[in-house]
């Protein structure tokens, strides 16, 4: 469930009276999306990539196991939190409607939508009766969160006025075959160098769902049926000689 919002012009011709307000719906647009979740990366892991490359080795599971997946793909963006870490959306909206901790709800929610249905209100929740401190961060993406939700909007995801019903986080979502990594994803054949430098940067995962493995190599080349990968790569993707792989360049991206 999601609250859409929904932008309300009223007029008065005979008080020359103009209002615009925002309505939030109660909605379940994303029925039957993919949705992919939050990732963590330990402080001592992060740069050179490395958040990169685990949110777009999703994307090359997708491409490399198509019918598996939704033909639309969704993430819930971690919503903008105060200075004590509590969010204004729920303090002053969604708790009203629950007997439990903002926690308590988030985590039933992942397993059980039922009593959202069952306890949210139907009716649309004008804004203009919210306090102006909520009002200014609906869709308003937590600071951590944000280098997150900029590098799924580089690769086509879309705001499109969507929010979680909770902490007001932005939603946003993509048609799959969008998704610059699972379009620009490519069958190649692997071949045996011994170096692992010298090329493009790329993804490269195992086409197996069981033993699905993605890596970030520097030995691609634009254009080419195959792609040189040293034995430890192969190792690490699990594949041995002539087992295909699925590559996509990096070149251009974004760290």
């Amino acid at each position: 469930y999601s609250y859409r919002m929904s932008h309300l012009v009223n007029q008065s011709p005979d008080l020359d009276l103009r209002l615009e307000t925002d309505l939030l719906y109660l909605v379940n647009d994303y029925h039957g999306f993919t949705e992919i979740g939050t990732l963590f990366v330990d402080p001592e892991y992060r740069g050179a990539g490395v958040g990169r490359l685990l949110s777009f080795s999703r994307f090359m599971l997708f491409a490399a196991n198509p019918g598996r997946f939704g033909d639309k793909v969704m993430a819930e963006i971690r919503g903008w939190t105060d200075n004590e870490e509590s969010f204004p959306f729920w303090e002053h909206v969604a708790s009203k409607f629950f007997d439990m901790t903002f926690i308590e709800a988030d985590k039933r929610s992942t397993s059980d939508f039922r009593f959202i249905a069952d306890l949210m209100p139907k009716y649309p929740i004008y804004t203009e009766m919210l306090p102006q401190d909520v009002r200014d961060i609906l869709g308003k993406p937590h600071d951590k969160s944000r280098p997150a939700m900029d590098l799924l909007l580089s690769q086509g995801f879309r705001y499109n006025n969507l929010i979680d019903i909770f902490d007001a986080g932005p939603s946003i979502d993509a048609n799959m075959h969008e998704v610059q990594t699972i379009r620009d994803a490519h069958h190649r054949k692997p071949v045996t160098t011994t170096s692992n430098s010298g090329g493009e940067k790329a993804l490269v995962c195992s086409v197996s769902l069981g033993n699905f493995a993605c890596i970030q190599v520097e030995t691609a080349q634009e254009n080419s049926t195959d792609i040189p990968l040293t034995d430890e790569m192969m190792q690490e993707l699990g594949i041995i000689k002539d087992e295909e792989v699925l590559t996509c360049l990096l070149k251009g991206k974004q760290e």
